[in-house]
C-alpha cells in the first residue's frame, strides 16, 4: 500500500516514559509475543529488530515497513492485540502528511488483507487490500478521543474476528466495525508502519497476542 493509504524538529523524541501495557487478548492463547528474542517467522531486517522485549522499527520518509507473521495461520473466531508506540520523529505531523502504523487481519497474504491503523495526530482508519494493485478503505481517517496523540504516547489495539464481522477497539474502547472473513487455511497477522513524505520515524511493536477469547463483549448501545 503506498502513501495514497492515507496516507518533531530535528530527530527528537518527547521524554514521555514508556507505560507498560498489559494485553486486552485474554482468553486461550494461540500466539504470543514479547519480543525478547528474534522470531525468524517475522523475517526480520534492518528497518524491524528486537530490543528490551519491543520490536524497533524505522522508516524512512514516504516508506512503508510491514511484516506478516509465517510461524502460523489462525482460525475464525480470535482476537489479535498489539501496543503501538512512535518513539521518534523527524519533523512533525500535519493533517494531510502523518505517520501511522497498524495491526493486519484477515490476511491471506501481502496481497489480500485488512489493517486497523492509528496515527500520531488523532486519527484512524482501515484500509482493505484487495490485490495488489486494488485497495478500498472501509473507514476512511477520522479522528478518535479513543486515541493517545503524539510522538511517545501508547495505543493499545485490539480486534475481536466472529464470523464475517470484526470489532475494532483501541485503547479498550470500541471504535467500529467492518465486514470480511477469513481466507481459506487461516489468517495470517501481523504489522504495518509507515512514515510521512518528508519525515523518518520510529515506532515501537510490544504485547503481540492472538488469543481465542473467552468472552466476546457488547457492543456499546446505539
Amino acid at each position: 500500500m503506498k502513501r495514497a493509504l492515507a496516507l518533531l524538529a530535528l530527530s527528537f523524541s518527547v521524554p514521555i516514559p514508556s507505560v507498560g501495557v498489559s494485553s486486552d487478548c485474554q482468553g486461550k492463547v494461540l500466539f504470543e509475543d514479547n519480543f525478547k528474542k528474534a522470531d525468524p517467522a517475522w523475517a526480520l531486517d534492518t528497518d524491524a529488530t528486537v530490543g528490551d522485549g519491543k520490536l524497533i522499527i524505522k522508516v524512512a520518509p514516504d516508506k512503508v515497513v510491514t511484516r506478516q507473521y509465517q510461524g502460523d495461520a489462525f482460525p475464525d473466531g480470535i482476537q489479535i492485540c498489539a501496543t503501538l508506540k512512535l518513539v521518534s520523529a523527524a519533523q512533525p505531523s500535519d493533517p494531510q502528511d502523518f505517520h501511522y502504523a497498524g495491526i493486519i487481519f484477515w490476511a491471506r497474504d501481502y496481497q489480500s488483507n485488512q489493517m486497523l491503523l492509528v496515527s500520531d495526530i488523532g486519527k484512524f482508519s482501515v484500509a482493505r487490500r484487495l490485490t495488489s494493485d486494488r485497495q478500498i478503505t472501509p473507514i476512511p481517517w477520522q479522528e478518535s478521543a479513543a486515541i493517545n496523540k503524539g510522538v511517545g504516547q501508547v495505543n493499545a489495539l485490539r480486534i475481536i474476528i466472529n464470523g464475517n464481522q470484526a470489532r475494532l477497539y483501541i485503547n479498550g474502547k470500541e471504535v467500529g466495525k467492518v465486514s470480511g472473513q477469513t481466507p481459506e487455511g487461516g489468517n495470517l497477522v501481523g504489522f504495518w508502519a509507515v512514515a510521512s513524505s518528508k519525515s523518518a520515524c520510529t515506532w515501537e511493536l510490544s504485547n503481540f497476542v492472538v488469543s481465542l477469547p473467552g468472552e466476546i463483549p457488547a457492543s456499546p448501545a446505539a
